[in-house]
C-alpha cells in the first residue's frame, strides 16, 4: 500500500508540475510476478459490480418510482434481480452475479443497516420525481433538463443516492481493502490481490504507474 501511494503521488506530481528529465533518482525495478492481480473469480470484483448495479438502480429515482423490495433483493443478492441494463459493460454479467448466492453486499459492509437506510431514503423520495425540488419539498432538479442530468432531492436538499454510493466506497470497498492488508505468510499475496480488487482500479494500474513514473526536477515555473 505504501508503495502504491508513493507511486501515485509521484505520478501525479510529474503530470501536474512542469518538469524535465534528469538522471534517475531510483534504480529501475519491476513488479514481483506474484502480484499479477489475475484473480479469476473475485468476490471483491463481484461486490463492486453489485454496488454499481444498485447505484444505477437508485439513479432511476430521478425519473421513476423505485421499489424497496428490489433494493432489498439487490442488497442481499437473493432474488436474481441483477440485469444487464444495471451492470452493462462489467466483467461479470447479470447472470453470473445472480448465481453467486454466497456473495452479497450486506455481509461485507460495515454498519450495513445505516448504509442501506440511505438507499431506502431514495426509494421514499422517488414518488416525488415529477415535482420540482424546493426547500422543504422533495423532488428533482433541474426539472426541465434531460433525464441524465436530473437529481432527486429530499425535502432537506440531500441527494441520497450519492450519499449511499460514497458511503459504500468507504464502508464496503475500502474497509475490505484495508482489512486484507493485515494478512501475513503464504496468504499475503492472495490477500493483496483481493485488496486491490476492492479498490476497483484497472488490473494494470500498478504496472502503468511504474512504467510512467519518471524522475524529474521542477523547472521553477
Amino acid at each position: 500500500m505504501k508503495l502504491f501511494l508513493r507511486l501515485s503521488i509521484g505520478f501525479i506530481i510529474c503530470v501536474l508540475a512542469s518538469c524535465v528529465k534528469n538522471e534517475p533518482f531510483l534504480q529501475a525495478y519491476t513488479v514481483p510476478p506474484t502480484y499479477n492481480f489475475e484473480n479469476k473469480d473475485s468476490s471483491a470484483t463481484a461486490r463492486l459490480i453489485m454496488m454499481h448495479g444498485i447505484k444505477n438502480y437508485l439513479n432511476k429515482g430521478a425519473n421513476s418510482q423505485l421499489d424497496s423490495a428490489m433494493i432489498d433483493s439487490l442488497w442481499n443478492n437473493n432474488g436474481r434481480e441483477f440485469t444487464n441494463e444495471l451492470i452493462s459493460g462489467f466483467v461479470y454479467s447479470a447472470e453470473q452475479l445472480n448465481k453467486m448466492t454466497s456473495v452479497d453486499l450486506v455481509s461485507a459492509t460495515v454498519k450495513a443497516d445505516s448504509i442501506i437506510a440511505f438507499a431506502d431514503s431514495v426509494v421514499l423520495n422517488s414518488p416525488f420525481y415529477n415535482n420540482a425540488a424546493s426547500s422543504g419539498t422533495p423532488g428533482t432538479s433541474p426539472i426541465s433538463q434531460p433525464v441524465s442530468t436530473k437529481k432527486l432531492f429530499s425535502k432537506d436538499g440531500v441527494v441520497f443516492d450519492e450519499v449511499w454510493f460514497h458511503a459504500m466506497l468507504g464502508a464496503m470497498a475500502m474497509d475490505n481493502a484495508l482489512a486484507q492488508l493485515t494478512a501475513t505468510g503464504t496468504t499475503a499475496s492472495q490477500a493483496w490481490n483481493l485488496a486491490f480488487d476492492y479498490t476497483g482500479l484497472p488490473k494494470n494500474m500498478i504496472h502503468l504507474l511504474i512504467m510512467r513514473q519518471r524522475p524529474c526536477v521542477l523547472t521553477g515555473r
